[in-house]
């Protein structure tokens, strides 16, 4: 058996002034170490270039977006990718123009974001920037080489080199593993030393989120997935999918 890895990777929506997405916040949990880098796509390559897994290890990734579709639309996650090759570049308009065509218009949400109180990718007022751009931005990622990703909330693995990733929600996860009932990127490191993280983090650490709060809900969306790997590797695929470490 391969020795598991946690890579979370928050999403951002965000465009620079000639329209190509910002960098994503990631974290890597290996051991008790904790690595932080950024991404420049979401892509099988560049995530293997950044965490250059031995042939013993395995990776697995939290990442902030959605991950499935309310069941009502009868659209598959795979289908809803396939029909991203019709909508150029990233930001808000594109996003709202591609969510608006899959989802009939309508706003809909799945039994997991109701439960959860979560926000749904259909929501445009108000502005839906992290849940909506962000994950466009994402699916338009994988799009161009859907192959390599395989998602267990939603489907059957078809090939072992595909990489696995799982849907995270860092406010329920500041809630689930901190008991906190906000963000607290400020206050990591007093709340790691509270909690008794069984994790290595340091002043450079802590720089790094003070620096860039969005890396501490990649860290986040990291401890997640050690946390509960063991449910998500055994949860059952639906169409709606599941966000790790709700009633788990």
């Amino acid at each position: 058996m391969k020795k598991l890895i946690y890579l979370g990777i928050d999403q951002t929506g965000a465009v620079d002034r000639k329209g190509k997405p910002r960098p994503l916040p990631a974290c890597l949990i290996r051991n008790k170490s904790v690595t932080f880098f950024s991404l420049s796509e979401f892509s099988k390559k560049e995530i293997l270039d950044k965490v250059q897994p031995s042939k013993d290890e395995e990776i697995l990734i939290c990442v902030d977006c959605v991950l499935g579709l309310p069941k009502a639309l009868k659209l598959t996650w795979r289908d809803a990718l396939k029909r991203l090759k019709n909508f150029e570049g990233y930001g808000m308009q594109v996003a709202q123009n591609y969510f608006r065509e899959i989802g009939n218009g309508k706003v809909q949400r799945r039994e997991i974001e109701i439960a959860c109180n979560a926000n749904s990718v259909f929501k445009e007022k108000p502005f839906q920037k992290n849940i909506q751009t962000g994950t466009y931005r994402i699916w338009k990622d994988i799009s161009s080489s859907e192959a390599d990703f395989f998602a267990p909330a939603l489907e059957k693995r078809s090939n072992p080199s595909q990489i696995l990733i799982f849907e995270g929600y860092p406010s329920l996860s500041w809630r689930i593993l901190f008991n906190s009932p906000r963000r607290q990127p400020l206050e990591l490191s007093k709340i790691i030393a509270i909690q008794k993280v069984a994790i290595r983090w340091t002043k450079e650490h802590q720089a790094k989120v003070d620096q860039d709060p969005n890396f501490a809900d990649a860290f986040v969306l990291a401890m997640t997935m050690k946390k509960f790997k063991t449910a998500a590797l055994s949860t059952k695929p639906s169409v709606e999918g599941w966000i790790l470490g709700y009633g788990k």
